[in-house]
């Protein structure tokens, strides 16, 4: 890592960033503007992890071996963001479905009752309860790695399909401006593609009247995202269908606004 980056990037997980801001990354990059991405929810849970019935479902798909599962994604983003030619740094928070009070051997641990997000639906609905000191916790881990700089701008996501771990992001990104960051808000690619998804979320946090800017990116700039995304081989069929659709969604969406686009709180929306 530098000492000083102009852009750092909240990624909630091992994809947001190169998915939602991969062609400015790129743009950045060229422009000699050095930019780091920040994972927060990019560890291993500690100890030994009896999965949820949810947790296991997922990794019926993924493999079978937690670790294992994990690590391939940390070799994917590796190779998205070297692609790109950013910085990176991964926190050790788990995702959100490794999340709760249950664990292997606990006495009377025998269902998914103690797991904070048990379910395809929970991922999607409020932060659960026992979290909710989360974001001040993120907050404070981040400021030690990235205190507030002149000069510097902070990304992070703007909820776009209501995800728990974007949720708990941009709160805590929320604090962080509130300590004197300069703070953008990115819409998440693919979430953003479904129609309202970008309206709900600014309603959902209060911000309909955030200023939206969207980047000047051009071809070269949409190829190397498009590169990039590729790397993330092990969710190219959840996120799109399959690896050979995605270019063609990519491109479809990055060119039906002519970019990607950010919202700032610090301007009103001329639009108005």
């Amino acid at each position: 890592m530098a000492d000083f980056y102009h852009h750092v990037y909240l990624s909630p997980h091992l994809d947001d960033a190169v998915l939602s801001c991969g062609g400015r990354l790129h743009r950045q990059v060229r422009a000699g503007r050095r930019p780091l991405v920040i994972t927060l929810f990019a560890g291993l849970p500690p100890g030994e992890v009896e999965l949820s019935s949810f947790a296991k479902s997922l990794h019926a798909r993924w493999g079978n071996n937690l670790r294992e599962v994990v690590a391939a994604r940390w070799i994917e983003d590796q190779a998205a963001l070297a692609a790109l030619g950013v910085d990176y740094l991964r926190l050790d928070y788990p995702d959100c479905i490794y999340r709760g009070r249950g664990r292997a051997g606990r006495p009377g641990f025998s269902d998914d009752s103690d797991w904070y997000y048990p379910s395809e639906e929970s991922l999607f609905g409020p932060v659960h309860p026992a979290e909710e000191y989360f974001p001040t916790e993120l907050a404070a881990t981040l400021c030690e790695f990235i205190p507030p700089a002149e000069g510097a701008t902070l990304l992070a996501p703007l909820t776009v399909g209501n995800h728990v771990d974007h949720q708990l992001t941009f709160a805590a990104a929320t604090i962080l401006r509130a300590q004197g960051w300069h703070v953008r808000f990115y819409e998440e690619y693919p979430y953003v593609e479904r129609e309202g998804g970008a309206a709900a979320a600014l309603a959902a946090r209060g911000a309909q009247h955030w200023a939206p800017g969207v980047a000047s990116l051009d071809e070269e700039d949409l190829v190397a995202k498009v590169r990039a995304i590729a790397c993330y081989e092990s969710q190219l069929e959840v996120l799109f269908g399959s690896a050979e659709a995605m270019p063609d969604r990519v491109r479809s969406y990055f060119l039906s606004i002519g970019g990607e686009r950010l919202w700032d709180p610090a301007l009103p929306d001329i639009r108005a």
